[in-house]
């Protein structure tokens, strides 16, 4: 049988083999050792959970609306404001004839005698001007009622082409005593040369008319001339150096001189009341046209 190694020896060799790996664990210790604690720290710290703030739009609300008791009328909110129109006037006064049509007595028209009270309303006259003439219904009424203390012409002048037409006409609702003048002048007052067209009391569906020439003012009366509507077409045919008066368009009344030192001449309408009595003078002229040529 063979010898078994003594225990001695055996027991030197384990020594040795333990001390080798006790120094080998030592090492690894050193190296490790810091490791592990560090990570063993992290892990038994709590975790932090990072806030995130979200920007939420606020939504504004309105105020509550006024409860309406019960059977109680409920209000409906205004419209917006509209400005209200306002009366306009054009930059200057509107033409003879075409101011009727707008139911204005322009300022173009100038009173006569020039000592008369006037109010003006814009671009046009208060009415009734001179306390006799207004603008109705686009045509122009003349109506005087009164006892005269003296002879006296009263009416409106308006600048008109020396070289001209002029076309209106004439209704005459009532006249007593007094006349309606009609006429067309050199200058603005009548006592100069111009020619006027009377229309004097008695029937206006058969009138006669009295033509005055001016400024001696030699008049006489034509025959009636009967128009059964009681409109009469009036038309002044103006030269530079004349008129003459033409009824319903084809009937040639008198020619008088009327020169003007100027480009224009002045159509009149108005009355002339007689003294000591009392003078009724109602009557309209409507249709104004004033054609240059």
């Amino acid at each position: 049988m063979a010898k078994r190694e003594s225990d001695p020896v055996r027991i030197q060799l384990t020594l040795g083999i333990l001390g080798f790996l006790g120094v080998l664990l030592g090492v690894l210790a050193t190296i490790f050792a810091p490791i592990i604690q560090d990570y063993l720290r992290q892990r038994n710290q709590p975790t932090q959970t990072p806030i995130v703030i979200i920007a939420t739009p606020t939504l504004s609300t309105p105020d509550p609306t006024d409860t309406v008791p019960p059977n109680a009328p409920t209000s409906t909110p205004a419209p917006t404001d509209t400005p209200a129109p306002t009366l306009t006037f054009t930059p200057t006064p509107l033409e003879a004839g075409k101011d009727w049509l707008e139911d204005c007595l322009s300022l173009v028209w100038r009173v006569f005698p020039e000592s008369l009270g006037t109010s003006t309303n814009g671009n046009c006259y208060g009415e009734p001007l001179a306390n006799v003439f207004s603008v109705r219904n686009q045509s122009l009424e003349v109506f005087y009622n009164g006892r005269a203390t003296a002879d006296e012409v009263v009416g409106i002048f308006v600048e008109i082409p020396s070289d001209s037409l002029v076309e209106f006409t004439a209704r005459f609702s009532s006249i007593d005593t007094g006349e309606l003048w009609m006429g067309v002048f050199a200058e603005r007052k009548i006592d100069t040369s111009g020619i006027v067209l009377g229309a004097p009391q008695g029937n206006p569906t058969n009138s006669a008319f009295v033509v005055h020439k001016m400024p001696d003012d030699n008049r006489y009366t034509t025959g009636k001339i009967r128009k059964d509507s009681g409109d009469y077409l009036v038309s002044f045919d103006v030269s530079p150096s004349s008129v003459t008066v033409i009824l319903e368009k084809y009937t040639t009344i008198d020619t008088a001189a009327v020169a003007s030192t100027n480009n224009t001449k002045w159509l009149f309408i108005g009355y002339k009341v007689l003294s000591g009595k009392t003078n009724i003078i109602s009557g309209n002229i409507s249709d104004l046209k004033i054609t240059p040529r």
